[in-house]
């Protein structure tokens, strides 16, 4: 399966694009005004309620501490007198009752009086997760309850949810009275939130919103982590898509069972426990400090050191395995030191993107551009659960931004990847297409010298027939004249004279075949003595001067391609005498210093007819191949081979080579001997 990288860009694009739009969707901010009681009441009479959507009202409410009251009991002629007065949204600890400061753990009742007028209508409530479990009575009706109140830890039994409330209609424009029972002993201490009143169409459509936006956000995060998990799968050299996948999945979790999303679960399985949830939030929440900076350290190994993820790993299994064995008290007591922990871990994402975006890391800074979005939209949340800024919940998708901005980079990175394999890919096939070439090449090199040696050994054949052969016979026939000869001293010179110069001549004619059965190159390493014997035995069987020019230097340097040089040199040689009609030749070897290393120059140069001049018979072997032959010997040893025209007429080869050194205990003998 080949993956294409202009598709990787374009769904990360569109899922940006649908972030953005979900973003939009989620600023838009219903007409809503808050407003505050005052000791226990909350005055709305002047204000128009069909007009606006919803009213957010917190303030002081009337507290009763360790007192569980009813409507029944401030019905009584003497109503009870409230300890204090407590500001939602917030916690009762740090009141005192007396001189005693009242804890985080325990249980009380709240009371609010609401006024209207008497010409609008107050439609629905809607209710928050109020910890641990509460009871809420309007005008005496009990119209929400969440999990059941108790007076211990025993007693009580803990549930989060989500109410919307429709209120019982006051009659003649009485007053609303609200009154809440509250306990919290699974918690360290209370949570009161803001309530909101409105029409429960608003609240509804503002409560599918939210459940909207959720999902969106869950559907987005499952979709990239099965997409890269099966990604890694398809490639597992690379571990970066795997923990990028298994962050989201941890994520999606999170998101489902945080109350940021309103539960979002609970939209399929609307009876689930809330205990359960309040473990499963915490769970992930512990596992996504060390997934993340596994992501990070797969990206960036360089910036991000393996000892924080071993102590993340650490710390993150240990609260994990808190919130899912121990106590539901126990784990929200150690929340607030687990913040301290991924608070460190978002400085050291700062400092690692920082670092790897001033070193210009592949993405680094659309990596830390999507980190500090969702830094900013999570304080937005911190912001908004202290009724700093009436907005919505958008940490998850300021968290959906990072992770999108992550995927971003992978596929990138996989793209880079893409390209270099078709690169290779390209220039494999380029080399592939040249080494075809070149073995065509040598294949036909070859037959042309098996064609050539099956014509040199045909005329080898003939000279030893027509020539040593016939010369031989002669020597013989001339020893058995002599031995049949009489004793004429004359006649027996003649013989004697005659056979000698047979056998002379069948020796210079045995001496000059064997000069063409010598190999292509030397036996030694001594590239000057084998050049200095191929120029003296060519010019004594051609006739043709051949010089032989040789710097001292060039003792010092090895031949390790010595038999190449030297059979580009013979090859030189014996193609200018056979097609350039020369009247001289030039051999030159010289050793000159390079840049890096010294570099042994052979010059072969004649003053021929020239390379457009040079013809031969049809029955001999072209010109061309004695060419090609010693540029195939040049590509051997990867030396620098160049043919041209020589000044003044003539043509001149040129081969370069670099030097090697000559090892001291190297022998030099004569590849001629």
């Amino acid at each position: 399966m080949r993956l294409n990288p202009r598709a990787l860009f374009s769904l990360s694009f569109i899922l940006l694009a649908l972030l953005a739009l979900a973003a939009c969707i989620a600023l838009r901010i219903e007409e809503t005004q808050s407003f505050s009681a005052r000791q226990g009441v909350l005055d709305l009479r002047s204000h128009d309620l069909d007009r606006q959507a919803s009213v957010d009202f917190g303030g002081e409410w009337a507290f009763y501490w360790q007192r569980l009251l009813g409507p029944e009991d401030f019905a009584a002629p003497e109503p009870p007198t409230p300890d204090d007065f407590l500001n939602l949204p917030g916690s009762w600890q740090g009141l005192s009752v007396g001189a005693a400061p009242i804890p985080g753990n325990g249980y009380a009742t709240l009371r609010l009086t609401i006024l209207a007028d008497p010409t609008q209508t107050l439609q629905a409530l809607r209710v928050d997760a109020i910890y641990s479990a509460y009871r809420l009575w309007a005008n005496g009706r009990l119209v929400a309850q969440s999990g059941r109140v108790g007076t211990s830890l025993d007693t009580e039994a803990m549930e989060h949810s989500l109410r919307l409330v429709p209120l019982p209609q006051s009659p003649d424009g009485a007053p609303l009275e609200l009154v809440l029972q509250v306990s919290c002993f699974h918690f360290d201490r209370a949570g009161l939130p803001t309530l909101r009143l409105g029409r429960l169409s608003t609240l509804e459509a503002a409560q599918h919103r939210i459940w909207g936006l959720a999902w969106f956000a869950v559907g987005t995060l499952l979709l990239m982590g099965v997409y890269h998990i099966a990604l890694f799968a398809l490639h597992r050299k690379n571990p970066a898509p795997l923990f990028f996948g298994l962050y989201c999945l941890v994520w999606t979790g999170f998101v489902l069972s945080n109350v940021t999303s309103d539960w979002a679960i609970r939209v399929f399985f609307p009876e689930l426990d809330g205990e359960l949830l309040f473990r499963s939030t915490l769970f992930f929440y512990a596992l996504a400090a060390p997934f993340s900076y596994h992501v990070f350290r797969s990206l960036y190994p360089q910036e991000f050191p393996l000892l924080p993820l071993q102590v993340f790993w650490a710390l993150g299994a240990a609260y994990g395995a808190l919130t899912l064995f121990a106590p539901t008290r126990l784990s929200a007591l150690w929340l607030p030191a687990f913040h301290l922990v991924v608070l460190a871990r978002a400085l050291i994402f700062l400092w690692g993107l920082s670092r790897a975006t001033h070193r210009g890391r592949e993405g680094a800074s659309i990596v830390l551009a999507g980190f500090l979005v969702s830094c900013l939209l999570s304080f937005n949340d911190i912001l908004s659960s202290i009724n700093v800024l009436q907005t919505p919940r958008l940490m998850h998708l300021g968290m959906l931004f990072f992770m999108l901005t992550q995927a971003l980079v992978l596929a990138r990175h996989f793209t880079l990847l893409f390209t270099q394999v078709e690169k290779l890919s390209h220039d494999l096939a380029a080399r592939n297409l040249a080494l075809e070439q070149q073995i065509a090449e040598r294949s036909r090199l070859q037959r042309e010298v098996v064609s050539i040696s099956e014509n040199e050994r045909r005329r080898l054949s003939h000279e030893l027939h027509d020539g040593l052969c016939q010369q031989l016979t002669g020597a013989r026939l001339q020893s058995a004249a002599l031995e049949n000869d009489g004793p004429e001293e004359a006649s027996r010179q003649r013989a004697q004279a005659r056979l000698s110069q047979l056998l002379a001549e069948s020796v210079d004619h045995a001496y000059r075949l064997s000069r063409g059965l010598w190999s292509l190159g030397p036996e030694s390493s001594d590239i000057g003595q084998a050049l200095s014997t191929l120029a003296r035995t060519q010019s004594e069987a051609s006739g043709i001067p051949i010089e032989l020019t040789l710097n001292p230097a060039c003792a010092q340097c090895s031949a390790t391609h010595a038999p190449q040089i030297y059979g580009i040199a013979r090859e030189a040689v014996v193609n200018a005498i056979k097609h350039a009609r020369p009247q001289r030749i030039d051999i030159a070897l010289d050793c000159r210093p390079g840049r890096e290393e010294k570099t042994i120059v052979l010059c072969v140069r004649d003053d021929g007819c020239g390379r457009a001049q040079g013809r031969v018979p049809a029955d001999e072997d072209a010109p061309g191949l004695g060419l090609r032959i010693m540029s195939h010997r040049a590509q051997m040893v990867g030396c620098e081979f160049h043919i041209d025209d020589a000044p003044g007429g003539g043509t001149r080869i040129t081969c370069r080579i670099p030097c090697q050194p000559q090892p001291e205990h190297a022998a030099a003998p004569n590849p001629a001997a």
